[in-house]
């Protein structure tokens, strides 16, 4: 069986995080899409997980250009993907209540 290829908008925390670190555990290579990826979490899942794995790619998913370049690069280095995940989001810092 050939894992599949997954693309994950906003893998670089929270959900899309969570998602991506239990899919390449499982085998699959993910392509993550963030507007901000930082070092250290490149570093962490490269060392986890492996580069032929993972693809990194900063972008803002709003700008349908840039993303369409990210997705043609991350293609090119892990496949088509058989799975788009879209986690990608705002996140104010407010409590509960007080919307």
């Amino acid at each position: 069986m050939q894992w599949p290829v997954v693309f994950i908008s906003g893998g670089g925390s929270g959900l899309g995080l969570y998602l991506c670190q239990r899919l390449l555990e499982g085998g699959a290579k993910v392509a993550l899409f963030d507007l901000h990826l930082s070092a250290d979490l490149r570093e962490q899942l490269q060392q986890q997980f492996g580069e032929q794995a993972l693809g990194f790619y900063e972008v803002d998913v709003c700008n349908a250009e840039t993303l369409a370049t990210a997705m043609a690069a991350a293609s090119e280095k892990l496949g088509a993907p058989s799975l788009a995940v879209n986690s990608a989001g705002v996140q104010l810092a407010k409590e509960f209540l007080s919307y």
